[in-house]
């Protein structure tokens, strides 16, 4: 970590100045640790000096992730005898989020490409892993018989193994975009409201009307 903190400035001028927003093979080339999930980890623990532990942003996740379960289960509560499903399992926490992405993710009307998810689940038995040059980052959480076995951040045609914990997969996916200096894809909503509601960073980003309607009706519950 002290080797980590002595060359942060020098790594931190070198990622801004990268040219192309989403070159991240430069970065890992250059620094081959910002590869590595606690490297990762540790670049953003620097970079953000408010948070002084990922276990402080774990506890915010939890928090947030609290919130969300509430929205929906007022949100169904008119419709579902017991719409409460307790987040007492990684697979659980995987719906919600993956199902929170879908309800907010900003479509374009006239596209008819389909644009990759925030998250997305594949059977190990069907695994690709593989990205375009310069693709934005995403988590694809590899799954064995309906159970989670492993986790990646994928982009710019490489992988990133991260842990198989969801909240701790999700944070790190968030992460990388600071790390890597990258702005988020207008579809990759979910991005936003991970940075506003459990990191707290105000910072503006372009948003769906999708999005304000649920940040809106988070926010109620989360106070």
């Amino acid at each position: 970590m002290k080797a980590q903190r002595a060359t942060f400035k020098e790594r931190r001028h070198f990622v801004e100045n990268v040219e192309e927003d989403g070159n991240i093979q430069v970065i890992v080339k250059a620094h081959p640790l910002l590869k590595i999930e606690g490297y990762v980890v540790r670049e953003f623990l620097l970079l953000k000096s408010n948070w002084t532990s990922k276990g402080a942003l774990a506890d915010q996740f939890t928090e947030f992730l609290n919130s969300l379960d509430k929205l929906y289960a007022t949100d169904m509560s008119e419709t579902e005898a017991d719409p409460h499903h307790p987040l007492d399992t990684d697979e659980a926490v995987l719906e919600l989020l993956m199902t929170t992405d879908e309800d907010i993710k900003y479509t374009p009307q006239k596209s008819k490409k389909t644009l990759p998810s925030t998250i997305s689940k594949i059977d190990v038995k069907n695994a690709d892993l593989s990205t375009k040059r310069k693709e934005a980052p995403r988590l694809i959480v590899v799954t064995t018989q309906g159970k989670i076995g492993s986790c990646f951040v994928v982009a710019d045609g490489f992988q990133l193994s991260v842990s198989k914990d969801i909240k701790e997969a999700v944070l790190s996916l968030v992460m990388t975009y600071y790390v890597w200096d990258l702005s988020y894809l207008k579809h990759f909503q979910l991005l936003g409201l991970l940075q506003c509601f459990v990191l707290k960073d105000s910072t503006d980003f372009l948003k769906s009307s999708a999005y304000v309607k649920f940040a809106k009706k988070l926010e109620q519950c989360s106070a």
